[in-house]
């Protein structure tokens, strides 16, 4: 679980944890065998779940023989595989749950308070309540945790108070402002009291590095201010090993033993007093230093495989022998180098390669595959150009000139060379502006240098036929065409044209005459247009001298024929004459438009 963080509290340095009952402890038992007595109005329950009002110290939900489907199942907060937590069922009426003594305090001290806290009703479960806890010291509200989120995340609340003048315990008190019943159920570890110190008693520098038998020789200074607070340097053999004192106290320097090399180790006991810091309950600790004092001699052994040259500080060596040369390390010590080398017999290695050029022009998916290896010293390293590795195989590789080489344990290599072809660019040929008449149809002819295995365009102009080519498409309005073409082997290319659309000059006339005499010619009134620029005939309208409607149409979509009248009335045959239509279109852009005119009807 992710440790969300409650309240900022002390920044400065700790002390020890003085409340060691505070993690509750350990133990095989899936629950804590006896009542800990520790949460006022609340039972303690062996049987699990607990109920509203009742509490139990368990190490592992998941292990209890039942659980509310609403719970979740958790560890306690700690490394410790049998640390137990305190796992609360909250009464029906908020209240104290927690409540503890701690003695032995010291005064003119500040400490620090601080608690992991998750709500144990599972992420999602809707209309629970949010468990909102405020702790009190000596009845004192210090702080409010606000409701505690059901995100399945353990939370650290704290806050920080001083120890009244003469005052050497405190009492503190956890109480829960939720109502129990649905919801408003918690666990909590790891309570915990330290002693807070000064920010000073931060580092800058994790490490300090001294130069062996340096004349300028430097001192570690105290990283906490002797004016306001008592110090005492303490050193170890390692960070985790018992510290003892050294030097005198409120020492604000204390001075490297240059006389031998190694690692070494201080710390800084702080307190507000001098009596404090003999006091575990009143003292805190910097941050852990670590000197390091680098030796002026080295040796080293090293093995040159015959044939080979090795750089050694100015010297090139191409045999065995010992050698010394002066140099200066990164930290700015003057140090003896001695090198002891030995110069093996070369065992020539043979080995075969398997490449694969890259599959488009400039990409980065060639490889090299290693293979059948023996010879030389066992094990290999392999190598292509600046890239090592222990595997043989070698992937993104860009098109070139490879260096290939394997080197065994005493760097004896073997070295080959191979050119990935860089392959031929897959171009789409371009493809020309288009100008058209609405209604218009444009046939497209894709071609370039390479197999095209696949088409794509925006907008997509082959969801009807996949990968069509040519492609016929009939475009509504104008704007921007981008095609995007894959060859064989997946690579891509992109032409994009531009299409102008006229909507205005549109090719749609109607005649002025037709004879309905069954004579085969002009027996009917015509629309004369393209056949796929008019989307809906919305209406027609076809008036006598007088502007009676002798015929209409409405509503004609899909596969329609542009017969706008047969010449007849109710079924009649009309008489010869002028007749006026009226003509209501829908266009394939979406656009309506009308036309009006006169026709003349012939026998």
């Amino acid at each position: 679980m992710v440790e969300a963080q409650g309240q900022i509290t002390c920044s400065g340095t700790f002390g020890d944890n003085i409340f060691e009952d505070g993690d509750f402890g350990s133990g095989a038992e899936n629950i804590f065998p006896t009542d800990p007595k520790i949460a006022p109005g609340y039972i303690y329950t062996h049987h699990t779940p607990p109920n509203d009002g009742y509490y139990t110290l368990t190490n592992d939900m998941s292990k209890w023989i039942s659980n509310h489907t609403t719970w979740i199942s958790i560890t306690d907060r700690s490394n410790d595989p049998q640390g137990y937590m305190m796992v609360v069922n909250a009464s029906e009426e908020p209240g104290v749950f927690y409540e503890q003594t701690i003695h032995d305090l010291c005064p003119n001290t500040i400490y620090e308070f601080s608690v992991d806290i998750i709500n144990i009703v599972r992420r999602g479960v809707p209309d629970h309540i949010l468990p909102e806890l405020e702790f009190l010291i000596d009845g004192e509200v210090k702080h409010s945790t606000g409701r505690i989120p059901q995100d399945e995340t353990w939370h650290k609340h704290g806050f920080t108070f001083s120890i009244e003048p003469g005052q050497t315990s405190v009492t503190l008190t956890l109480i829960n402002n939720a109502p129990g019943g649905v919801g408003n159920d918690l666990a909590l570890d790891n309570i915990t009291f330290r002693p807070c110190g000064a920010e000073d008693g931060m580092i800058d520098e994790e490490i300090l590095y001294f130069c062996k038998d340096d004349p300028d020789a430097r001192s570690i200074p105290a990283p906490a201010e002797t004016k306001e607070y008592f110090i005492q340097w303490q050193t170890s053999l390692s960070p985790e090993d018992d510290w003892k004192d050294t030097g005198s106290i409120n020492l604000a320097e204390l001075q490297q033993d240059l006389t031998r090399a190694g690692t070494f180790y201080y710390r800084l006991m702080i307190a507000r007093t001098e009596e404090n810091l003999s006091n575990p309950n009143c003292r805190t600790f910097s941050e852990v230093i670590t000197a390091e004092v680098l030796p002026v001699e080295y040796e080293t052994w090293d093995t040159l495989c015959q044939g080979e040259e090795k750089k050694f500080g100015q010297m090139k060596i191409t045999e065995a022998g010992d050698y010394t040369e002066n140099f200066t390390s990164s930290k700015g010590c003057d140090s003896i180098v001695t090198l002891h080398l030995e110069v093996v017999k070369k065992i020539p290695i043979e080995y075969e390669f398997y490449a694969a050029d890259p599959l488009c022009h400039d990409s980065e998916d060639g490889s090299i595959q290693i293979d059948a290896v023996v010879g030389g010293y066992p094990p290999y390293r392999y190598v292509v150009d600046q890239d090592t590795s222990f595997s043989e195989a070698f992937e993104h590789l860009s098109a070139g000139e490879k260096k290939i080489s394997i080197l065994d344990r005493f760097d004896c290599r073997e070295n080959k060379s191979h050119t990935l072809v860089n392959p031929e660019l897959f171009l789409l040929d371009s493809i020309p502006d288009q100008k058209i008449i609405l209604g218009e149809t444009i046939d497209l002819h894709l071609k370039a240098n390479q197999t095209i295995a696949d088409l794509f365009s925006k907008p997509d102009l082959f969801q009807d036929c996949l990968n069509c080519n040519p492609i016929s498409f009939l475009p509504a309005q104008s704007g921007e065409i981008i095609i995007r073409a894959e060859n064989l082997n997946g690579c891509h290319s992109s032409q994009s044209f531009y299409i102008e659309v006229d909507t205005e000059n549109l090719p749609i006339a109607f005649p002025n005459a037709f004879s309905p005499n069954r004579d085969g010619i002009n027996e009917t009134f015509d629309m004369i247009t393209p056949g796929r620029l008019v989307r809906n005939i919305i209406s027609v309208e076809i008036l006598d001298r007088w502007g009676n409607q002798i015929h209409h149409i409405s509503e004609t979509t899909g596969e329609y024929t542009h017969k706008l009248w047969d010449g007849t009335a109710q079924g009649t045959p009309a008489d010869p004459g002028v007749y006026a239509f009226h003509c209501h279109l829908e266009l394939i852009n979406g656009e309506r438009k009308r036309f009006s005119g006169e026709i003349h009807l012939l026998r």
